[in-house]
């Protein structure tokens, strides 16, 4: 599996292939990143400059999850998904989930285009596996956390710490001018 695994995912994943909780339940923290402004970049600027942007954003985000111990589930268009706690079953990834968030909200502030990003982040049960048909399938996640961060991403160009996650980690990080907790978002 571990071959396989090299091919889908980054390099850096086959090391840890076989602990990975593949079609099966599991504790895990999903992070999901969103250009918020998207429709306003890709209405005024030329296709080409459009790709040049979203390359970088999927390039830099994706470093500084790698280096924080996530892992980038998959990019589409406008945002990236990714999970903690993946390579180790049980760790509580915490503070170095939101560390990650700052230094990504930080890195995309910089960008000569003003990208306006949102990051939101839920720990919860999350099914990890194969989705798809028999001639193309991905692997993903899905469950409560995945749609709860999905939204808060979706929804405000800060840090959204979901309750579940800050309650799960023991700490609680005081509200700033881009972190802030809000209640779960339930499916609806």
């Amino acid at each position: 599996m571990s071959k396989l695994f090299k091919k889908i995912f980054l390099r850096e994943t086959g090391e840890f292939a076989d602990q990975l909780p593949i079609n099966e339940e599991a504790e895990l923290t999903c992070f999901v990143v969103e250009i918020i402004n998207f429709e306003d970049l890709a209405s005024r600027l030329e296709l080409n400059i459009l790709a040049e942007i979203i390359n970088s954003f999927y390039s830099k985000t994706a470093a500084i999850i790698m280096h924080s111990g996530g892992m980038v589930d998959h990019f589409s268009e406008r945002c990236i998904t990714s999970f903690f706690g993946m390579q180790r079953k049980n760790s509580v990834p915490g503070r170095q989930v939101v560390v990650a968030a700052v230094s990504l909200l930080h890195t995309m502030r910089a960008e000569k285009f003003d990208l306006k990003v949102g990051i939101g982040i839920c720990r919860g049960e999350t099914f990890y596996g194969s989705f798809g048909s028999q001639e193309r399938a991905a692997f993903t996640g899905i469950g409560p956390s995945v749609c709860c961060a999905r939204h808060l991403a979706a929804t405000t160009p800060n840090i959204s710490l979901c309750e579940r996650f800050e309650r799960s980690i023991g700490e609680v990080f005081p509200p700033s001018d881009f972190v802030r907790c809000v209640k779960h978002q339930p499916l609806t």
